[in-house]
């Protein structure tokens, strides 16, 4: 018998997937539930208008079909450049949390927290990105330049879906791509994150480069300099990657696995020019920042006080899963590396000890739910973020995301994107049985980040944003499979008893 290597890899990874898959989806679909629970009068009104708006809208669908596609799509990217527009000139924000913070630092403010780049040297590379544009736009005021920096998240978000979904279209045809370019526009691009100075949206446009570059490298027509630029790209995108957040570099370890799987299988030839050029390029880029980040003068940065990985373990083994203040202070006021890494060790184990072996894969299960449950991604979640103009409360925009106008997962709001998010749970499961090498990469790599939000600082689903397009890709290739496989075959069942 043939040995397949390749089965036996979606085999493997299939164990975790559909059992964490479902879970997600469990939970979604009980938030769903409880919003479903405390609908208001309007609300319910509103989702009445749109099912008979659906009902009268299907028998036309062959005259939309009709329509000029590209006048259709410019003008639906219209609309939703300008609600995103608008979005931002209504709910620009103070927060209490790390996006004000960085802030204040890239434009020469006191901040609250001396040590924060001591203790979380990972979004230096943010500030000093923030701290260039800031230069670039004249050096505007902090409220100025949060709007400014909402405008660029929609520029870098809808750039980067769009890439993709191109990209998508050449590769697998026009069906997956559309729902990938409308999955992701309604889950994140129409949302209230876009205006967060944060690295969760740069993330996510991050990720989504990462996976267009790796589907251009796959033409088979590419020229040796076409490849070697596309690895340069993406030789670039993986240092950044690494500074921006570093758990984006799940992915680049779901792309080696892939390809050692290949290599084994004959499928793949490793081109000692190609490899060598990566891991050139890879070095260059990590050595220029790693010397720009030690030699700045925009902040000063002591090693010694930075968390080690068992503090965020020890977080996230402790109440949901999520971020603990008492181990943050605890930490704070430990002063040595080795001590603190060392009691964040003994607090681990002991959390660990505590709950035993089955407690603790009962909690593995429902912190699964917590970071995934909220397709809001936990909006209004993060301490205090407060809108800047109170005489803006009218507006459309801060009636769905916020309250007293404060951030806040309002019910309209939040019904809506639960829908949408629980469908893209569900087609995402459903690609278990697609072997195929680039779902399986896809697998991998989600796989990979929900086992570091489960070991590590999770507990709740803002995480889920930067690798984001990994799942929203699933639920392409299974939205695509499920047509071709179900809705086609019923539809020849339908027509073969007609006949």
């Amino acid at each position: 018998m043939k040995f397949n290597i390749q089965g036996l890899s979606n085999k493997f990874i299939n164990i975790f997937f559909v059992f964490l898959g479902i879970l997600s989806i469990l939970g979604a679909a009980s938030l769903l539930r409880n919003d479903l629970s405390e609908l208001s009068g309007k609300m319910v009104l509103a989702i009445d208008i749109a099912i008979i708006g659906i009902v009268l809208i299907i028998p036309l669908r062959k005259d939309f079909k009709r329509l000029d596609n590209k006048v259709t799509y410019l003008l639906a990217l219209t609309a939703l450049f300008i609600w995103q527009c608008w979005i931002v000139m209504t709910m620009t924000s103070i927060t209490k949390w790390d996006p004000t913070l960085i802030l204040y630092k890239a434009i020469g403010h006191p901040i609250w927290d001396r040590n924060y780049f001591s203790i979380y040297p990972n979004n230096l590379f943010l500030l000093s990105a923030e701290h260039f544009l800031w230069l670039i736009f004249g050096k505007p005021e902090l409220v100025l330049f949060t709007k400014e920096l909402g405008f660029l998240n929609i520029f870098l978000l809808d750039s980067s879906i769009l890439f993709l979904g191109r990209i998508l279209r050449n590769n697998y045809g026009k069906r997956l791509s559309n729902f990938y370019i409308l999955a992701s526009l309604l889950l994140i691009g129409c949302s209230p994150w876009i205006t967060i100075p944060y690295s969760d949206i740069w993330a996510f446009c991050v990720s989504s480069l990462n996976m267009s570059i790796v589907l251009l490298l796959t033409h088979q027509e590419n020229t040796k300099l076409k490849t070697s630029i596309l690895t340069g790209f993406l030789s670039l995108l993986l240092v950044v990657s690494y500074f921006l957040k570093p758990t984006l570099v799940i992915f680049y370890i779901a792309l080696l696995i892939i390809s050692l799987l290949q290599f084994v299988k004959g499928e793949r030839r490793m081109s000692i020019r190609v490899v060598s050029l990566f891991v050139i390029l890879i070095v260059a880029f990590f050595a220029a920042f790693s010397f720009y980040k030690k030699n700045t003068n925009l902040v000063s940065v002591d090693e010694n006080k930075s968390f080690s990985l068992f503090h965020f373990a020890a977080m996230g083994i402790s109440g949901r899963g999520g971020y603990n203040p008492q181990d943050t202070f605890k930490d704070k006021s430990i002063k040595n590396y080795e001590n603190r890494k060392n009691r964040d060790l003994r607090v681990l184990k002991k959390r660990f000890n505590k709950m035993g072996p089955t407690a603790y894969e009962r909690f593995l299960m429902n912190k699964q739910i917590y970071n995934t449950e909220d397709g809001t991604f936990t909006w209004g979640n993060e301490a205090d973020t407060t809108m800047v103009d109170k005489s803006l409360s009218k507006t459309l925009p801060r009636r769905l995301f916020t309250v007293k106008n404060r951030a806040s997962r309002t019910n309209s709001f939040s019904v809506v994107m639960q829908v949408i998010w629980l469908l893209t749970l569900l087609f995402m499961v459903f690609t278990c049985f697609n072997e195929e090498w680039m779902v399986q990469l896809l697998k991998y790599t989600v796989i990979g980040f929900f086992f570091f939000l489960l070991l590590f600082e999770g507990g709740r689903s803002r995480y889920v944003i930067q690798f984001l397009p990994f799942i929203i890709l699933l639920a392409s290739f299974g939205f695509d499979n499920f047509i071709s496989k179900y809705v086609r075959k019923n539809n020849q069942l339908a027509t073969n008893l007609d006949e």
